[in-house]
C-alpha cells in the first residue's frame, strides 16, 4: 500500500498546495502564542515537527524574545526549500525525520496539524513523549455532524491533504492521555476562511448557503463551544501537555 504521506516527499503535495499553507501561519501562530502566554510559559528553545513552509515559527519569532531559538523539521525537501528563505541566526530548518535524531530535549515541541497524517500515530506519540518539557498540539476535528452527514468533506481531507485519522475533541484528548501525556490546557480554534474563499462564494450560486453556514457556525460556537464543534466542520483543538519530562523551570 502507498500511504498518502508519500506525497510530502515526492512533491505531489506541493503541486496541490503551492504555498504549503503559509496563509494559515498568522492565526495558528497567534493561537500558539495565546496558549504560551495563558500558561506563562517562556521557553528558550522551540521546535516545530512537521514545520511545513516554516512560516509559523517565523511568526512566533516576531512575537517572542530575541534570545529564543527556533528549529523546524520536516520530511519534505520541497517544504524545507521554502523554509530556507526564512532562516536567521535563531531560526533554522532541517530536512530530517525528527524520530531518527538524537537531540537534547526542547522547552516546547509543536505538533501542529501533524498527527492526522501519520500512519502509526500512537507509536509516534510514544516515541516523542520524552523529547520536550512542554508540547503544543493542534488537531483538526474532522468528525462532526456536518462531515458525517455529507461524508465528502472527510474524503476530501483524505485525498487533498492526506488525513488518515479523524478526531473528536474527546478522542483527541484520550489519544494523548493514552500515550502518556498529561493534559494541562486546551481550547478550540476555528479555521480562518480567506478573502479568496469569500470572493468565490460571492460569485457562486451557493452564496446565500455559504453565508448562512458561516453565520450558524459562529452563533452555535458562541452559544456553546462544544455543540458548535460537534455540529460544524472547521474546528480544531489546541492542546498544551506535558510528556515524560515534568521538571519545568
Amino acid at each position: 500500500m502507498i500511504y498518502p504521506t508519500k506525497q510530502y516527499v515526492s512533491g505531489d503535495y506541493l503541486n496541490k498546495v503551492p504555498d504549503w499553507h503559509e496563509d494559515e501561519a498568522p492565526w495558528k501562530a497567534q493561537e500558539v502564542f495565546r496558549m504560551l502566554s495563558k500558561n506563562r510559559i517562556q521557553p528558550k528553545t522551540v521546535c516545530d515537527v512537521g514545520c511545513g513552509a516554516g512560516a509559523i515559527l517565523k511568526e512566533l519569532q516576531n512575537k517572542m524574545s530575541d534570545d529564543v531559538s527556533f528549529t523546524g523539521f520536516d520530511i519534505s525537501p520541497q517544504a524545507i526549500s521554502i523554509c530556507k528563505k526564512l532562516e536567521n541566526t535563531k531560526l533554522k530548518f532541517y530536512n530530517n525525520d525528527f524520530l531518527e535524531l538524537d537531540l537534547e530535549p526542547f522547552d516546547v515541541l509543536l505538533l501542529l496539524d501533524v498527527l492526522e497524517h501519520i500512519p502509526d500515530y500512537l507509536g509516534f506519540l510514544n516515541s516523542i513523549s520524552n523529547r520536550a518539557r512542554w508540547y503544543i498540539f493542534h488537531i483538526p476535528l474532522d468528525i462532526s455532524v456536518h462531515t458525517i452527514i455529507r461524508q465528502s468533506p472527510i474524503m476530501y481531507m483524505r485525498r487533498q491533504y492526506g488525513h488518515l485519522h479523524y478526531f473528536l475533541q474527546e478522542t483527541a484528548l484520550a489519544t494523548l492521555e493514552d500515550t502518556g501525556f498529561h493534559i494541562v490546557d486546551s481550547f478550540y480554534t476555528m479555521d480562518a476562511y480567506s478573502i479568496e474563499d469569500l470572493q468565490k462564494a460571492e460569485k457562486s450560486t451557493r452564496k446565500l448557503v455559504w453565508k448562512l453556514w458561516l453565520k450558524l457556525r459562529k452563533i452555535f460556537f458562541r452559544l456553546h463551544q462544544d455543540v458548535g464543534a460537534i455540529c460544524f466542520q472547521g474546528f480544531n483543538l489546541m492542546v498544551l501537555a506535558k510528556g515524560q519530562i515534568h521538571e519545568v523551570d
